[in-house]
């Protein structure tokens, strides 16, 4: 078993911060058309507008359109997702990238309300991250029509080094 430096000994993440790779944002903003990041730091954001910590994204109303979600992955992640399911009954669509935690209750209570959902498979790694993340990643996409959703499993291109192209490929 391959030792994952993002954990602490107790096996929890070391952080709550994780930083979106830039292929695979890059991806669903060329699908999507985002127009906000709702939960980014000046040095992170993905798009021209953005909320930091400071703006409070949990009480603010969301733009209109397409918003990008990678939220803090602590205690807190609850929070966004059933904002971003708030949100898209306003009227924006909201994309999630988050941990699949299908055995914890906000997971149950909140993704039947998805228009999408996309497992990734594999692990995401993460800039800045030395190793893959310690948990497997979904995409969420909420839409002002709702669920129930279509689930699709996703695969991550690599990096052109890599010999891929950019973006998703269907299993």
């Amino acid at each position: 078993m391959r030792k994952t430096p993002c954990l602490t000994p107790d096996g929890t993440s070391k952080t709550t911060e994780w930083e979106t790779p830039a292929l695979l944002f890059k991806a669903l903003d060329e699908e999507f058309h985002f127009v906000c990041d709702v939960a980014a730091l000046p040095s992170n954001a993905k798009c021209p507008a953005f909320f930091t910590p400071d703006d409070d994204a949990l009480t603010r109303d969301w733009p209109r359109g397409a918003c990008w979600l990678n939220p803090p992955y602590g205690r807190i992640l609850e929070k966004f997702v059933r904002k971003a399911l708030e949100e898209s009954r306003r009227g924006s669509t909201v994309v999630v990238l988050i941990p699949t935690r299908t055995s914890n209750a906000w997971w149950c209570d909140t993704v039947p309300h998805a228009a999408e959902i996309r497992f990734i498979r594999g692990r995401i790694r993460f800039v800045g991250a030395p190793d893959v993340a310690p948990f497997p990643s979904a995409l969420l996409v909420f839409t002002p029509e709702g669920g129930p959703p279509t689930v699709k499993c996703i695969t991550q291109q690599r990096p052109a080094r890599q010999k891929k192209k950019i973006g998703f490929e269907k299993p």
